[in-house]
């Protein structure tokens, strides 16, 4: 399954390459946006997929296994207005970005991108306009000792189910 859509992958990238070659310099647009149409949507659900779950599976693990150390991260971040502003505008980039390259609303595991994206978009939205909440849900986390190590085993199903659909599942 991996494999297949490997070469897939790849005679598609060989195929934009040449048409790339093939245009002005002014006309081209990015080798993002064009792997990004030049991909079915399976197969680009699967590179995201495998994307968000190499990114899960290591915030999972550190959560776990790191709690007291991001216990104390968080201590810090919720005393820094400027962070969480700035935390704000990156997760509004990071949200952004799968929305809106993989904004698939169907009643299957495409869908979790999806919400991942704009769960993110409204975090961050709540974090640039309210930062109040932002420190008000941190520190009730912050009260329970539980709370990393939850969010790590969420985190670690996510990106299992992830992984599964991305190299697993046809």
């Amino acid at each position: 399954m991996f494999w297949q859509w490997t070469n897939a992958s790849l005679r598609a990238v060989r195929g934009i390459a040449a048409s790339l070659r093939s245009r002005p310099r002014d006309n081209c647009v990015s080798l993002a946006s064009t792997l990004a149409a030049a991909m079915t949507a399976s197969a680009c659900s699967r590179a995201v997929s495998i994307n968000k779950a190499t990114n899960r599976k290591l915030v999972a693990i550190s959560l776990i296994f790191k709690s007291e150390r991001f216990r104390v991260i968080l201590g810090q971040f919720l005393h820094s207005p400027v962070s969480i502003y700035l935390a704000g505008h990156l997760g509004l980039l990071a949200g952004l970005a799968p929305v809106l390259t993989h904004n698939i609303w169907s009643l299957d595991w495409r869908v979790i991108i999806t919400l991942m994206g704009w769960i993110a978009i409204v975090r961050s939205v709540v974090a640039i306009f309210l930062p109040d909440r932002i420190v008000a849900v941190g520190n009730a986390i912050l009260g329970h000792h539980a709370a990393f190590v939850i969010a790590g085993a969420i985190n670690l199903l996510i990106a299992l189910l992830l992984i599964y659909f991305g190299f697993i599942a046809s």
